[in-house]
């Protein structure tokens, strides 16, 4: 007998202090738990911590709950979405590299494992990172 897939909705932000100290934090809402993960990287780009963040965070998630299960993940980063939802598929065929150079695009080395999720995450837009009830009302 199949198993049903589930769907596991994360409410997901960062939070920026200065150049320096990236922190981000991830609600998970799951069998009726709130559980939160969260962790900080010292000297990255802005970019490179919302991707970093979305990778850590699903690697949590695929040790801690048995799979099938599909993720909803609200986020309020735009340059996550647009990497996985739109620019990937385009990225691959060129294998990542940089249109008229043989040089790797930023943080493929997220981008490639981030994609190794690509099948069991969705992603929904939330505008208003800093106001965490508003996180909360979505699940």
């Amino acid at each position: 007998m199949k198993k049903e897939q589930q769907i596991i909705k994360v409410i997901m932000y960062q939070v920026y202090f200065n150049i320096t100290d990236h922190t981000w934090k991830a609600v998970v809402h799951y069998q009726d738990e709130l559980i939160t993960i969260d962790g900080e990287e010292h000297e990255s780009d802005k970019n490179r911590i919302e991707l970093q963040s979305t990778l850590e965070m699903l690697q949590f998630l695929r040790k801690w709950i048995p799979e099938p299960a599909e993720f909803t993940i609200f986020t309020n980063s735009q340059y996550t979405i647009s990497c996985l939802e739109k620019w990937i598929p385009e990225w691959i065929q060129k294998g990542f590299r940089i249109h008229h150079t043989s040089k790797l695009r930023p943080n493929t080395d997220l981008l490639v494992k981030l994609h190794s999720f690509d099948s069991c995450m969705n992603f929904s837009l939330v505008q208003h990172y800093n106001d965490f009830e508003k996180y909360n009302a979505l699940i």
